[in-house]
């Protein structure tokens, strides 16, 4: 398996689930793994709804746009194969705080490597995740059988958004 492979059945579950959190909005899910975040506001003519978009200059593995009548949001989605690392956390947290999205999360079927699960479950670190106003990345384990988030394995402890 690779991670691309995770792409599709990411977005679609994502879909599904913003559907449900944000039912009077407008939804959209990319892939936009292989362009800059800037130049996919670009390429769809959203410039007006993002004014600091040439400033993305990051690539997110699964987009997810929350719609409403004056207002547009993003969720970013990054998808890892291994257990997450540090490296792999500080890359999204380095991507929030320059989109400020409405949700963050990075996903990986193989949840945490030791060190991360030492920090998260001994230290209770947390506060590394921390974004915006009471805002924070949420670390998700996929069932790749299932084609969902484990939703024992989340943290922050909590709701997924």
């Amino acid at each position: 398996m690779k991670e691309k492979d995770l792409y599709e059945p990411i977005q679609g579950w994502l879909q599904t689930l913003l559907e449900n959190y944000y039912p009077s909005k407008r939804i959209r899910t990319f892939i936009t793994s292989e362009v800059s975040l800037a130049k996919f506001i670009q390429s769809k003519g959203w410039m007006d709804k993002f004014p600091g978009y040439m400033t993305y200059e990051c690539k997110v593995d699964v987009l997810g746009l929350i719609e409403g009548n004056r207002k547009a949001d993003f969720i970013l989605i990054e998808v890892k194969l291994k257990p997450l690392s540090l490296t792999n956390i500080a890359q999204l947290i380095g991507f929030t705080r320059v989109i400020k999205p409405l949700h963050s999360l990075i996903i990986s079927p193989k949840w945490l490597s030791s060190p991360m699960k030492t920090l998260f479950d001994s230290y209770r670190r947390f506060e590394i995740l921390t974004f915006g106003k009471n805002q924070s990345i949420r670390i998700c384990k996929w069932d790749t059988e299932k084609k969902d988030i484990d939703y024992n394995f989340i943290y922050p402890p909590g709701s997924i958004l």
